[in-house]
């Protein structure tokens, strides 16, 4: 397939509409061969979505979109799309989202210190959106994720914002980073975008109309079909093939023995 479909369920809290199992389905009757749940903050529905994928023939790529702490360098993204691509890229999304949803602030939004990111970042890849090159110029945080992650830090172009794409496709070249062509999906169907301007309302606390669209899901951001989605990238040349970065994916959560956390242990016992 040559484009990467991201799509965010119902445990992206006020965000995402349908439920794992819906969002495999869908991408199933539309034609995909791999699909990615990166849920904002947790990792909940990664196991009921590889599961829904399994019984339907599709590969499941687990991911995470995680919010990073801005800090001093205003120029840093608000997100990064986290993939696992075995058991030890696993281990470490486990513990970034634990690293998320265990601020003593207990605000998920103020996101994640980068340095954490970099030091967790083994057997991960790393999708950037297209517009974290466009909107500010890239600073520190870029040559940060680029030796952290070397080639397994992609560059995602999603048509959401046409106009953005030939920036975004100059930027990264210059930065001598690959990019894939994607699309980020928070509901199923055109008629759904009110009902997630509706949640967007109350996850932010503002009435519906008085939502910015830095805070809604991306335009048109329902599932398309595979052809369709690829059509919108016909003319777009150079694009690293999203089943090459699938076939570096090789997780599965296993499901015949406990996954303990690493513990520093007194010598002599174990997790059980």
């Amino acid at each position: 397939m040559p484009t990467l479909l991201r799509v965010h369920s119902w445990y992206s809290f006020l965000r995402g509409l349908p439920s794992p199992k819906a969002l495999a389905e869908a991408a199933a009757r539309a034609g995909y061969t791999a699909v990615l749940l990166a849920d904002h903050h947790g990792l909940t529905g990664a196991l009921e979505f590889q599961d829904a994928c399994d019984a339907l023939g599709l590969q499941p790529l687990l991911g995470l979109e995680l919010h990073l702490q801005r800090g001093e360098e205003r120029s840093l993204p608000t997100t990064v799309c986290l993939v696992a691509m075995d058991e030890t890229g696993w281990a470490n999304l486990c513990r970034l989202s634990s690293l998320a949803q265990t601020r003593p602030d207990r605000d998920l939004e103020h996101g994640v210190a980068l340095a954490e990111v970099c030091s967790h970042s083994a057997h991960l890849l790393c999708l950037l959106d297209g517009d974290s090159l466009t909107e500010k110029p890239a600073g520190a945080w870029l040559d940060a994720l680029k030796a952290a992650f070397g080639d397994r830090l992609v560059v995602a172009v999603n048509r959401h914002r046409p106009e953005t794409n030939a920036e975004a496709l100059t930027e990264a070249r210059a930065h001598a980073l690959s990019t894939v062509a994607g699309h980020r999906v928070y509901y199923l169907e055109p008629d759904d975008a009110e009902r997630q301007q509706t949640l967007t309302g109350i996850r932010v606390n503002r009435p519906r109309d008085a939502v910015g669209s830095a805070d809604l899901a991306p335009p048109q951001a329902w599932l398309p079909s595979a052809a369709e989605l690829w059509d919108r990238f016909a003319d777009v040349e150079g694009l690293t093939d999203a089943d090459d970065l699938a076939a570096r994916c090789t997780l599965r959560i296993p499901r015949d023995r406990h996954l303990f956390p690493a513990l520093d242990l007194p010598a002599g016992e174990t997790p059980e």
